[in-house]
């Protein structure tokens, strides 16, 4: 199996309050957030892109986090998340992806 060496991660940075879930999850993903290689900070265009996510139904946090990776060009937002799966195709700017997909799409399987 052939697996590309171009994946870069994203990471985005917004003045969201800290919540004890939000500071839990903080703690969870800090060694990961190492390897990102974007930081996205929060800026009007986020917030634009955001409001418009919202408004097909995701939460103020998921919104962010997709609108970061608009930002930043991604071409995957890779998630487990089955709100934001099932609101996939509302979602126009990138393509939202389960993991397991975008491993098959990835490795060409």
């Amino acid at each position: 199996m052939k697996i590309k060496q171009d994946i870069r991660i994203i990471k985005g940075r917004t003045r969201c309050a800290d919540t004890q879930i939000g500071i839990l999850k903080k703690e969870l993903i800090k060694d990961w957030l190492n390897f990102s290689v974007i930081d996205i900070i929060e800026n009007d265009n986020v917030i634009d892109k955001s409001s418009n996510l919202i408004k097909i139904g995701l939460d103020l946090y998921d919104s962010l986090h997709i609108a970061c990776a608009i930002e930043a060009k991604a071409e995957y937002f890779v998630t487990t998340d089955s709100k934001i799966l099932n609101k996939k195709n509302l979602i126009g700017e990138i393509r939202t992806i389960n993991p397991i997909d975008f491993i098959k799409v990835y490795t060409g399987e």
